[in-house]
């Protein structure tokens, strides 16, 4: 069985990202939290910080989002900033 979500991160200028994983952790305005398969559904305000998402023990990648908002639903992570920036792989 495939239990990983589905995460996007869209700016206005486009779609930053759109990758399978099985976790995602964002800086949320009350504190950092994490994300996995099966998550009740959430709608969260950011702040501007470092997101990590990838596989469970295994590679991990970042990226700065600027703030903004996360949806999570059906597995599902869609994150909208005003800007985004993939960091270099480990």
């Amino acid at each position: 069985m495939d239990r990983k979500l589905h995460f996007e991160i869209v700016t206005p200028k486009g779609r930053i990202l759109s990758e399978r994983v099985q976790y995602v952790s964002l800086p949320g305005k009350k504190g950092a939290f994490g994300i996995l398969y099966g998550h009740a559904p959430l709608v969260a305000e950011l702040t501007a910080g470092v997101s990590r998402f990838g596989e469970l023990g295994g590679h991990q990648r970042r990226v700065f989002v600027s703030g903004g908002f996360v949806e999570v639903r059906n597995n599902q992570v869609v994150v909208l900033a005003d800007e985004a920036k993939l960091t270099e792989d480990d």
